[in-house]
This record gives C-alpha cells, structure tokens and sequence, in this order.
C-alpha cells in the first residue's frame, strides 16, 4: 500500500480499496484525517517524536477516560498493542494466581510467542504462523474450540 485516507487503502498502482480492517481498530477516526495529521505535525515540530516519558496529552488522555468512564480508576497507555495484551495477562496471572488463559481463536492479539497461537496467514487455513513456536510456548494458553494446546 502506498497510501491511507479515510475509508480508503492506495496501492503502488493506483488501485483504491475499501480499508475495513483500519490497522485491527485503532485508526477510529479513518486514516490520515487532516485534523489529526495537521496536530500531529504541530506536536513534532514542537516536541519531537516519542522520548518514552510521559507527555501532556497522554496525561490529559488519561483524565478524560478516567472522568468519563467512572469505573476506571487507573489508566496506563502502550507503545503497541502486543505490549498492551502481554501486560494485561501478567495484570491478570497477578491479580487471579492463575497461569492460564483463554484466547479468541484466529483472532490477533500481538506477536509474543504465547500469544500467536492460532495466528494464520490472511485467506488462509493451513499451517499457523505459530508452527514456528517451540510448543512449550503453548501448554497456558487456549482457544474454546481447539482443545489443549499442548
């Protein structure tokens, strides 16, 4: 792909697509809209690109999904979903004392290694991406209809 706007994916050719997985949901707002590339082209020319620590509006962020959100008591960002998912097992194997966890079938849920469990190539059911895996990766993890993972 050579380009993203709004709804749409161009290819190298000139070739306009229907973009329905939107990166797997974080572009809610379509991709490259000018109010958002024009702020943040603001922010980099002011501030420069990611330092790692955290920044206003990542705070301001945080607030206003804690104030709107009532049950969220604490809020932390991620630099990538597959971060995210892996923090939220070790949060949960910490918060239950359980090792175990259950994941969508087929669904993405980041590139760790217990986590690409059933990942396939896109229009494909054969062989999983994860048969790349040691299988000792696997035995915590599992899918409702796939039965153990060992």
């Amino acid at each position: 792909m050579k380009k993203a706007e709004g709804a749409y994916l161009y290819d190298i050719d000139g070739h306009r697509y229907f973009d329905f997985l939107q990166a797997g949901g974080p572009t809610v707002l379509g991709s490259n809209p000018p109010s958002v590339r024009e702020k943040v082209i603001e922010l980099l020319q002011d501030g420069g690109p990611s330092t790692g620590l955290f920044h206003e509006y990542e705070y301001k962020l945080a607030k206003k999904i804690c104030e709107s959100i009532p049950s969220v008591e604490l809020f932390r960002m991620f630099n990538s979903g597959s971060e995210a998912c892996m923090a939220a097992i070790r949060v949960a194997r910490l918060a239950t004392g359980r090792k175990n966890i259950i994941k969508m079938g087929g669904a993405y849920h980041g590139w760790s290694d217990q986590l690409a469990y059933g990942i396939r190539l896109s229009g494909t059911w054969s062989a999983p991406i994860s048969s790349s895996i040691p299988r000792n990766f696997f035995p915590t993890t599992w899918m409702p209809w796939s039965g153990p993972c060992v």
